[in-house]
């Protein structure tokens, strides 16, 4: 899983989410200034560490899966609040 943005690594544990988003299981988050904020759950393993500065295309973790597909939870946080990802992500 590749980061959609610089930031600084501000949650990466490899064997469960954060206090209070558990239940996304291993998780990595990247704050991109006093804005945004990255969320990649769901992992197999993570790559980064807490502090870490990233850079956009950067590895953060590997993608996760059930059942023998692959899955991923990535979201958005504006301010806070829950954004749809494609607004940020590159059009093909």
């Amino acid at each position: 899983i590749y980061a959609a943005a610089d930031g600084v690594v501000e949650w990466a544990d490899g064997n469960s989410g954060k206090p209070g988003v558990e239940s996304l299981g291993r998780s990595v988050m990247v704050q991109s200034g006093p804005t945004y904020l990255a969320v990649y759950s769901r992992l197999q393993s993570v790559s980064v560490k807490h502090g870490q500065k990233i850079k956009r295309g950067q590895v953060v973790g590997r993608m996760g899966g059930r059942d023998g597909k692959p899955l991923l939870h990535f979201q958005i946080r504006k301010n806070g609040q829950k954004s749809p990802p494609g607004n940020y992500l590159p059009r093909p």
